[in-house]
Parts: C-alpha cells; sequence; structure tokens
C-alpha cells in the first residue's frame, strides 16, 4: 500500500494553521509541541526543523522581554523592535516561516510591541516612537495606520534617511509610486548606512537587495550598492536637477574620493563614489538639454565610472 501524500500534506497544512494560532496567542509551548508532532512524522523535514529554529529564537526573546520592568513600555517596544532586526541580520533564509506558515507569530511580536508603544502618552511621542509605530502597524499589514505614523515622523525630521526609505516603502506599497521611488533615491543618497532593511517590503527594493546578495555583499555592503543597482536597473528613475549646493557637495565629495583614492581598498566607497557619479550625470541630462559641454562632460563622467569598476560601467551603458 502507497503513501497518501496528499492526505499527509492536508494534514500537515492543518497543524501548521493550529501552530500559526497558537503562536498569534503567544502559546509558544503548544507550538512547539504540535512541530514534534509532526517531526515524529518526517525527522528530516528541513521545514519542520527551520520552523523550531524560529519558535526557539522569539521564545528566548519574549523570556527577556517579560523580565523588563512593566513600566518601561518605550523599552519593552524597543526590545521587540530590535530583537526583529537581530532576526533579519542572522536568520534571513527563516523570514519566509514567518510570512506563511508561522504567520501567527508576526502578529504577535508586533502587536505586543505596538501595545507597549501605545502606553507612551500621545504628548510624548518623539521622532523615534513614532518610527516604531508605524513599522508595528506594517508589521501587521495595517498599511494606512503605518503611513499616518509614518508620515507624522517624516514631518518632523524630513532629512532624516531611516525615515525617508521607510516612508518611500510604504508609498511603494500603497501604490504612490512617483514620490516612494523619489524618496528612496533620496534616502540612498544621504546615508545608506542609516537605512534600515529589515523593515523595507516593497518589491523594487527586494529585487535590488536579491541582486546584489547574489554578489556575495555583506549587509552593511548591500545597503550602499542599492543606489547603484537602482540606477543601473532604473528602480529609483524620478530624476531632478540639482540646486547650486547640491550639485557644489556632488562635485567637492567626488573630488575628495578621486584624490585620496579610497574608494580602492573600500567597497563601500567605491559605491558612494558612483553613485555620486549618476547623480551627476542624471544632473546633466535633467538640466542642460541639447548642450555639447554638457554631453562632453557626461562622456568624461562616464570615462571615470569605467575606470573605477569596468563591469558597472559595462552594465549601466548597455
Amino acid at each position: 500500500m502507497g503513501i497518501d501524500f496528499t492526505s499527509s500534506f492536508q494534514n500537515r497544512t492543518t497543524i501548521f494553521r493550529t501552530i500559526s494560532k497558537h503562536l498569534e496567542n503567544g502559546d509558544f509551548k503548544s507550538a512547539s509541541n504540535e512541530l514534534d508532532l509532526l517531526l515524529k512524522q518526517d525527522i528530516s523535514h528541513e521545514q519542520i526543523i527551520s520552523c523550531l529554529k524560529v519558535i526557539g529564537f522569539w521564545q528566548d526573546c519574549f523570556d527577556r522581554f517579560y523580565q523588563i520592568a512593566a513600566n518601561e513600555h518605550y523599552q519593552k517596544g524597543f526590545f521587540i523592535i530590535k530583537q526583529w532586526i537581530v532576526f533579519h541580520t542572522h536568520f534571513k533564509s527563516l523570514l519566509p516561516y514567518l510570512e506563511v506558515e508561522l504567520y501567527g507569530l508576526k502578529l504577535f511580536l508586533f502587536e505586543q510591541a505596538l501595545l507597549e508603544f501605545k502606553q507612551i502618552n500621545s504628548h510624548l511621542r518623539d521622532e523615534e516612537s513614532l518610527l516604531h509605530i508605524s513599522r508595528c502597524y506594517k508589521g501587521l499589514d495595517n498599511y494606512e495606520q503605518a503611513l499616518r505614523f509614518i508620515d507624522n515622523c517624516f514631518k518632523r525630521n524630513r532629512s532624516n534617511p531611516t525615515v525617508m526609505a521607510e516612508y518611500a516603502d510604504l508609498l511603494l506599497l500603497t501604490e504612490h509610486t512617483v514620490m516612494g521611488k523619489l524618496l528612496y533615491k533620496e534616502a540612498f543618497f544621504l546615508d545608506p548606512q542609516r537605512v534600515e532593511l529589515a523593515f523595507l517590503e516593497s518589491p523594487i527594493i527586494l529585487k535590488m537587495i536579491e541582486i546584489i546578495s547574489k554578489k556575495e555583499y555583506d549587509i552593511n555592503r548591500v545597503k550602499s550598492w542599492i543606489p547603484v543597482y537602482g540606477a543601473i536597473y532604473d528602480a529609483f528613475n524620478i530624476k531632478r536637477g540639482l540646486r547650486t549646493v547640491e550639485l557644489g557637495r556632488i562635485k567637492s565629495t567626488i573630488y575628495s574620493l578621486e584624490s585620496t583614492n579610497s574608494y580602492l581598498e573600500d567597497p563601500i566607497q567605491k559605491a558612494k563614489l558612483l553613485n555620486h557619479y549618476f547623480w551627476y550625470i542624471d544632473h546633466l541630462k535633467e538640466t542642460v538639454v541639447n548642450n555639447i559641454t554638457a554631453k562632453d562632460e557626461i562622456d568624461q563622467l562616464l570615462s571615470k565610472i569605467k575606470r573605477v569598476d569596468v563591469e558597472i560601467y559595462k552594465e549601466y551603458t548597455k
């Protein structure tokens, strides 16, 4: 008699629904017990082992979470946010389980964080609190509320790359494409290292991360190379002319990086230099039309790009 794979699959799916519901209620023990039952049926099942790792990580986190004083609302909420970043950084391959099989766990952790941040009086909420509340609503798939809080946060500080990137991400997820792409481009130009990848979900940015990750960059280098590949693949294709002071800063940065040759040994500095070249080229294309001098300047910049990284040059010009 053969194995009924259809029945086995349906049984596993039903059990995962139960597990997800346990986790949504914060019942780690019952969820682990259900997984143990599945593991006995198939001890080599990688999916089950991975889910146990996810639950183990978050159970340990919440054991520590409950040890924080009950009235330390910001500290408790931020602890969960911080652990999400840790999980995203060190267990990236396990993230899909929080979107499907263990979705209830994702709802639980962001709901718990949100409950803590809500305990902070609204008139005492600073920029960081508003950002974290937006992250919680986004984690709960409530984009409307997430946008409301990130918009408030952005109005308080329009030059914060962290806020700009997460605002851009929400705008793209809610089909505000033009403003989303523009804010993304600005955020990664100001300071890629301040962009927190753990809270970015829009398809455009995930595709850039996928492309760059295949080139074996570590997480910090990925951030710096996103605007470079964003230019190559025209992901952030909203261009604008630069103000005089901005153009001056770009020229100054280019000169500094070129003269010190720091980009030769530091991939992050190389990415920064390339991004500045791309911004300068976009400026020339947007502000100077049918101008021979501008075309010559663009050609000079393309030659510099080729000298800095011939592969990037080939991808950019093909």
